[in-house]
């Protein structure tokens, strides 16, 4: 063969390879642009049993853990954004919150582990990457997760040894 046929053969499959990568790419982009725009609805099936402790004074359940969804874990601001973008795109209703040097983003934090579960199944139908993370909340914590200080509860169960 002659060296010019074969830097031509070269440069078609290398022509080819990049065709492949950047339509892949683009195709990923594009399904995670054109997902459904409708809020994650989560139903929860009732049991003959409380899935967890109920309080016998005023039958509030008294669960302790805390299970979500660690979506990511990113050093840059621009990345952080890009995420919590394309979660709350597909429905998703992701918190941030610092560790060490890092922005961790989550979504499916529920004392209920059915919900996280939940979380994490529309997680792989969509492709995206994901860790499984719980916690058992201490009396502060609890209180800041009724006050809606998520991001501040997930903080302090990640620092815990």
């Amino acid at each position: 063969m002659k060296k010019s046929s074969i830097v031509t053969m070269m440069a078609v499959l290398l022509s080819l390879g990049f065709c492949v990568l950047y339509f892949g790419l683009f195709a990923r982009i594009s399904e995670t642009s054109s997902a459904p725009q409708d809020a994650l609805e989560v139903t929860v099936t009732p049991s003959a049993e409380p899935a967890a402790p109920v309080n016998a004074e005023n039958g509030a359940v008294s669960t302790s853990t805390l299970s979500w969804i660690q979506a990511g874990v990113f050093a840059q601001e621009s990345s952080v954004r890009e995420l919590t973008a394309f979660l709350e795109q597909d429905g998703f209703t992701p918190v941030v919150y610092p560790r060490d040097q890092y922005q961790i983003v989550a979504v499916g934090m529920s004392l209920d582990p059915q919900v996280t579960r939940q979380c994490k199944q529309r997680m792989i139908d969509l492709d995206y990457e994901w860790m499984e993370r719980s916690c058992t909340l201490n009396e502060t914590q609890r209180q800041q997760l009724e006050e809606g200080q998520t991001a501040v509860v997930l903080e302090g169960c990640t620092s815990q040894p």
